[in-house]
């Protein structure tokens, strides 16, 4: 993966309900969520809520090939922190993705 390249330690998932349960398992071992919204048995937005049900301070980025006012709503209200789109570069992801780890090691995460 293009993020491993750039130092981050990557666990990826092509089901989002065996997302969660690694994260209930062990939701101390993460700092950054990042999910497609459209996953196999529920969306980004409802892993993303079930996330920061357990642990409010981890920040939850949501990728989706179509973004509409809707969609930033629910993201909104489901404690996302950034929504970005599917067609994004790999250098915007990256600043993303470093800027979120920094402001995770400012609050001590």
């Amino acid at each position: 993966s293009l993020l491993i390249s750039r130092g981050y330690d990557v666990k990826s998932f092509t089901n989002s309900q065996e997302a969660l349960r690694e994260f209930q398992q062990r939701p101390e071992s993460y700092n950054i969520i990042l999910t497609d919204h459209n996953m196999p048995h529920m969306t980004g937005v409802e892993l993303a809520r079930e996330v920061r049900a357990l642990r409010q301070d981890v920040p939850v980025v949501l990728s989706s090939g179509y973004i509409d006012d809707a969609l930033l709503a629910s993201a909104r209200s489901a404690g996302v922190r950034e929504v970005i789109s599917k067609e994004a570069d790999f250098d915007e992801l990256a600043t993303l993705m470093s800027k979120l780890a920094s402001s995770q090691l400012d609050r001590g995460g």
